[in-house]
This record gives structure tokens, sequence and C-alpha cells, in this order.
């Protein structure tokens, strides 16, 4: 019964460390993300809506 805790433990692990990861990852993009809006003058952002709608 050891074996399947132990795999339990290491799967568990994994999946957090991953989260973790992915967690860094959106952060990053949205810190570019951001960083590229307060570069973009608004009036292009507002044209391009204009136009979609």
């Amino acid at each position: 019964m050891v074996l399947p805790f132990g795999a339990i433990g290491a799967v568990g692990a994994v999946a957090v460390g991953a989260v973790a990861i992915g967690a860094v990852a959106i952060g990053v993009v949205l810190r570019i993300m951001s960083r590229q809006a307060v570069s973009r003058p608004r009036w292009r952002i507002r044209a391009r809506w204009a136009t979609l709608s």
C-alpha cells in the first residue's frame, strides 16, 4: 500500500507544480499585455472597436 500513496503524492506534487507554473505564466502574460496597452494610444483601440462594431 506504500506505492499507491507514493504515486498519488507524486501526481499531486506534479499537479501543484504545474498549477504554480501556469499561474506565473498567466501573471507574466497579463503584465506584458498591460504594458502594451499602456504604451499604445487609446484612440487606436477605440478605432478598432468602432470598426468592429
